[in-house]
């Protein structure tokens, strides 16, 4: 669905440690469920950013699976690292 709306946020995605546009330039739009009004629209990879993404976790996997648990942990913002899972509930 096009719009005419320009206001709505423009969203890349992360790969091999940059954020970029879909290698064709191709976004998807989201919308407001209850509104319908436009909300942003998101880079819609396509088989070429699968590859990057898929190369970028591939070199970064020797590296990451040496990091600790602390360290993996170490970006994450101070108010969630001391969250914990919620109970499990009785079925």
């Amino acid at each position: 669905m096009q719009t005419a709306q320009t206001d709505a946020k423009e969203y890349s995605y992360f790969a091999d440690n940059q954020w970029r546009k879909a290698a064709d330039n191709q976004v998807f739009e989201v919308h407001e469920p209850y509104s319908g009004k436009l909300f942003a629209r998101v880079a819609a990879g396509c088989r070429a950013d699968g590859r990057i993404a898929v190369d970028a976790a591939a070199k970064a996997f020797a590296g990451w699976a040496e990091t600790t648990p602390a360290e993996k942990g170490a970006p994450v913002p101070e108010g969630f690292r001391d969250r914990q899972a919620p109970p499990k509930r009785d079925r």
